[in-house]
């Protein structure tokens, strides 16, 4: 019984939800569009803000009593846009599922005529981008797809699903990244 007394049941967060004010909706939206661009999603803000709720209503996702009720929907709707990601790129879907290949590995490597300490170079070269990206799934799928020999508009059809707006971006966050990159190896 303690561990109900714990959480909010779900009259009372039902209760908490119609007792927020039109500034607190206005900060779920706020939240839900922040995350659904951060994460890409398709979905409009109301829609991620719902799924949050419905999950507290079903019973998968519990709010502490004490907590906020705007910041604790504010959480779990970055858990249900991070996860989003994941299932689309992640375990059930590699970016690489449609070439009929699982991993980068299984690709032909450009680099076949290179000199041993070339591919070394270059291999590091690869790893320390691929470290710096590691939390970003979109730009680790366009710098395998580059990687592999892709062309441009391969990687925006295979790997992107034809959708040029999240190829796009993904290109400039990394191209972005790169300049840091560049400048850290610089000063080193």
């Amino acid at each position: 019984m303690e561990e109900q007394d714990q959480h909010l049941s779900r009259e009372d967060f039902v209760e908490a939800l119609e007792k927020l004010s039109s500034r607190d909706r206005k900060a779920l939206l706020i939240l839900g569009r922040k995350f659904g661009n951060m994460y890409h999603l398709r979905d409009d803000p109301e829609a991620l803000v719902q799924e949050a709720i419905e999950r507290v209503l079903r019973g998968s996702r519990h709010i502490p009593s004490g907590l906020n009720v705007v910041h604790a929907l504010g959480s779990i709707m970055g858990s249900i846009a991070e996860g989003s990601v994941a299932s689309r790129v992640g375990r059930n879907e590699t970016p690489f599922s449609k070439l009929g290949v699982d991993s980068i590995d299984e690709l032909p490597s450009p680099s076949e005529g290179l000199s041993p300490l070339e591919q070394l170079i270059g291999e590091q070269t690869v790893e320390r981008i691929m470290n710096r990206f590691q939390d970003d799934v979109f730009v680790n799928a366009l710098i395998q797809a580059v990687a592999s020999g892709m062309s441009p508009e391969e990687i925006v059809t295979k790997i992107f699903k034809g959708d040029r707006k999240t190829y796009e971006t993904t290109r400039r966050r990394f191209r972005r990244g790169m300049i840091k990159f560049k400048e850290e190896d610089m000063e080193a």
